[in-house]
């Protein structure tokens, strides 16, 4: 089988070549990791140290006959492959593969999920013969075979025993020990904080003020009297970092979101696998455009914090039934996750048949298992997939990212808990109470009837009725049928687009992505 690489995206972080391996991003020990590529080691032996490694990196190692690849813990690199004939080719851009290799067909299956969920599924793309790795996963081909290892999944195994273990102090140690080695990667180069209400990115600036490290820039973004841009600059000013505002308006997203550098970063974040996330693109290239940040800033958002800290664990495994089966998890999973539509009950049996398949599972679980099976899927799915394809946005504008609430020393650390201490957060909770007492700001604050009432009317239309996924879906397609000219204004993603709808930007991206690439559905 012929092997051929195309690496194009050299934005944020560079591929780096060594020898017959190319690598980008961060990793722990690099050195040893591309001395066991460059080497004769066993696949076994390669799968042991990538295992070992902690950061977030991409890579690929060609030697004669033989062909690996593979992606971090959180897949926060993508990688893409295709077939043609005796030909495999990789790259880390599905667009590549899909103009290099004449694949245009949509696949149907996929296409009804990415809408539901703003994501593909396992290896699969919107495109029937380009896949993608998954997180923690790596590919190999060798004599002219093909073999896909899962290396990383989030697991239950080393659960703590010892029930007096003073676990809030091991956390606060080791998020230090985090920041520390997180601080030392940035060579004095200034931190930018997305720095939301809540309690994930107050952590990160904490984390920096406790170290003393002061090269660190706050920036919030939306409306002006949002509450939670007014809980940001309190933060910011709490613990003296510099903070900036950047205003959105419906004025700016129409002029910005049909732009030509929103056209070049749909292909760029795209990828026929994820909803390419807008959250604060704008926000981002006005800092950019204004030389409000350094050129050489590192962004580093508060992603995965609030999972793996056991927001996402569903209460259905919380009670004291013990046992449970896969039409449940399945249903957990599906309910959760595939809620951006409502479909036909055809749609929903053939989008859990996926899911079953992805969990590969008995039909028989405890409730522990059954959480950690759902934890692990949203793992490999929604967040890495969703939530971390965000940092595209960062990487667009030339920045380098840090994901240090993924980092998988707490990644470990957060799967040793037992369930009933990480549900709904209890534990982090714990934290912040002992650690996080002098901030006295409260983060996420309830918002009583007026008060949402007032952020209802003072959101911009466009944002309202996004808020009614199910309900403009079905008017949309009744509509579109007496009055075919409104398909192109309602699908004109400056009148529809809002920053946090992802349902109504599923739809935008996909009819985008279609009229301009002539993509073909699979037939029926």
């Amino acid at each position: 089988m012929k092997q051929a690489i195309k690496l194009i995206h050299n934005k944020g972080f560079k591929w780096e070549k060594y020898n017959s391996v190319y690598i980008k991003g961060i990793i722990s020990d690099k050195e040893k990791l591309i001395n066991s590529l460059n080497n004769s080691l066993s696949v076994k032996q390669i799968t042991q140290i990538l295992a070992e490694q902690k950061g977030n990196f991409a890579l690929i190692a060609e030697k004669e006959n033989l062909l690996i690849a593979a992606t971090g813990p959180i897949r926060s690199i993508p990688l893409f492959y295709s077939f043609n004939d005796d030909h495999i080719l990789i790259s880390d851009d599905a667009k590549y593969l899909k103009q290099h290799t004449g694949n245009n067909k949509m696949n149907r299956d996929s296409e009804t999920e990415y809408l539901l969920t703003g994501y593909v599924t396992g290896n699969n793309t919107l495109i029937s013969e380009i896949r993608q790795l998954q997180a923690g996963q790596l590919l190999i081909i060798r004599d002219n075979k093909i073999e896909l290892k899962d290396y990383f999944s989030l697991s239950y195994t080393n659960r703590r025993k010892n029930k007096n273990d003073n676990i809030i102090k091991e956390l606060h140690e080791l998020h230090l020990k985090i920041f520390e080695r997180l601080i030392n990667s940035l060579n004095n180069r200034t931190a930018v904080v997305p720095l939301s209400g809540g309690y994930d990115s107050r952590l990160i600036v904490d984390m920096f003020s406790r170290l003393k490290y002061d090269k660190v820039i706050c920036f919030s973004y939306g409306r002006r009297n949002n509450w939670e841009v007014k809980t940001s600059r309190q933060v910011a000013e709490n613990f003296g970092f510099k903070w900036i505002f950047i205003e959105y308006s419906r004025h700016k997203w129409y002029k910005h979101f049909n732009s030509r550098e929103a056209e070049e970063y749909f292909d760029y974040a795209f990828n026929y696998s994820s909803v390419p996330n807008f959250h604060d693109w704008m926000a981002v290239m006005e800092l950019r455009n204004k030389k409000l940040v350094p050129p050489d800033s590192v962004f580093i958002p508060g992603h995965g914090g609030d999972f793996l800290e056991g927001s996402h664990i569903p209460a259905a495994f919380m009670g004291e039934i013990k046992r449970t089966d896969e039409g449940i998890l399945t249903d957990q999973i599906y309910n959760k996750h595939y809620s951006l539509w409502k479909p036909d009950e055809e749609t929903i049996h053939i989008m859990k048949k996926r899911i079953k398949t992805a969990i590969n599972g008995s039909n028989l679980f405890n409730t522990e298992t059954a959480s950690e099976k759902f934890e692990n899927w949203d793992w490999k799915e929604r967040q890495a997939k969703y939530i971390v394809n965000s940092i595209r946005t960062y990487e667009y504008f030339n920045y380098e990212w840090r994901l240090p609430l993924m980092d998988i020393e707490l990644v470990n650390f957060w799967m040793s808990i037992p369930l009933v201490k990480r549900f709904n957060r209890k534990i982090y909770y714990h934290y912040t109470n002992t650690y996080q007492s002098n901030i006295n700001i409260k983060a996420n604050p309830a918002r009583n009837l007026s008060q949402r009432i007032y952020d209802y009317f003072s959101d911009p239309w466009y944002g309202r009725i996004n808020g009614n996924r199910a309900f403009l879906f079905v008017l949309f397609q009744k509509t579109v049928k007496v009055f075919p000219f409104i398909k192109e204004y309602v699908l004109n993603p400056g009148f529809i687009y809002s920053e946090n709808k992802p349902g109504i930007n599923t739809i935008t991206a996909l009819s985008r992505i279609r009229k301009k690439q002539g993509l073909m559905k699979v037939a029926e």
